[in-house]
């Protein structure tokens, strides 16, 4: 579990610099990348484990769309890649891969009472 958040996190920051509707489709192609690998709803642990193999073996699927999103911001200025920056980022968390994500947030373990 702990890899498929890691990479899907490490694969935003990579991903991240350019600017609108090429920012959601290539969020977009990323979510449909780890769907392929195994991404899903209700993934459990084990399953998200062998998800972290899976991103690994199939990287060079995921250098195509970090390629992609290099070519989007080729030409932009600093502004411009800032711009892309948040707007991929935004795509990204409104992806259907994100909520399978947050989906398998144990958020009863992060209850702050527990830190005491």
């Amino acid at each position: 579990m702990k890899k498929l958040f890691i990479s899907t996190l490490t694969l935003m920051i990579l991903s991240a610099c350019g600017a609108g509707d090429n920012a959601s489709k290539r969020a977009n192609e990323l979510c449909d990348c780890m769907k392929k690998d195994g991404l899903k709803k209700g993934i459990t642990m084990d399953e998200a484990d062998a998800l972290g193999e899976k991103v690994e073996d199939n990287a060079l699927a995921y250098l195509a769309i970090a390629g992609g999103i290099q070519s989007d911001m080729k030409e932009l200025d600093k502004a411009g890649k800032k711009a892309y920056t948040k707007s991929l980022l935004k795509a990204m968390i409104d992806t259907e891969c994100m909520d399978f994500a947050l989906d398998a947030v144990p958020y009863d373990l992060l209850d702050p009472s527990l830190l005491k």
